[in-house]
């Protein structure tokens, strides 16, 4: 007896599973370069942090050149990874969290540990850079305090990031400034 041909969709779903391996493990492997990113990202914004508190200023140039590159690097791969995730959904935008709901099956476990992966080193990653932006607003903030201060004829004080003073001495009534100097 002769079996009944496939149809073109049943042909195609058969081979799937084998395809959906194949694309799930292209998953993984994005999902651990994504993080080794975000774990880049987490060192430099921490070299840059110590930079500004050095007062180095070539090194916090570096270290934002550096930033900037792994920020690139970063949106290429998130690039790549909804690609993948388009092919395996039909949705570039969904969640990695709601991958095995869209997938009906549960997720290999090599792709939910880098999906954790990268979910801690994206955390971790974020929070050293809300870290930052606080440490160079404050920077920024103590420099002009400073100029301020230098032109205006208090007495100057050392641009620091550091919290102030609670009670500041007021400054002395003008400042000479030798401009022959």
């Amino acid at each position: 007896m002769k079996r009944p041909a496939l149809s073109l969709v049943q042909e195609k779903r058969a081979a799937a599973p084998v395809a959906d391996a194949a694309w799930l493990e292209s998953l993984r492997e994005m999902l651990l370069h994504e993080a080794e990113l975000a774990t880049l990202l987490r060192d430099e914004l921490l070299r840059q942090r110590a930079a500004v508190a050095a007062g180095d200023t070539a090194a916090v140039d570096r270290s934002s050149d550096a930033t900037s590159r792994i920020l690139l690097g970063l949106d290429e791969a998130r690039e790549r990874r909804m690609a993948v995730i388009a092919e395996l959904t039909g949705d570039p935008k969904a969640p990695l969290d709601h991958l095995a709901t869209l997938l009906g099956q549960p997720l290999p476990t090599a792709l939910e540990s880098a999906r954790l992966t990268l979910r801690e080193a994206a955390t971790n990653a974020a929070r050293e850079a809300s870290v930052n932006r606080v440490v160079l607003r404050r920077a920024v903030e103590a420099g002009e305090a400073f100029l301020q201060d230098l032109f205006s004829g208090g007495a100057p004080q050392a641009p620091t990031y550091a919290a102030k003073p609670a009670h500041a001495t007021p400054p002395p009534a003008g400042r000479l400034l030798d401009r022959k100097a």
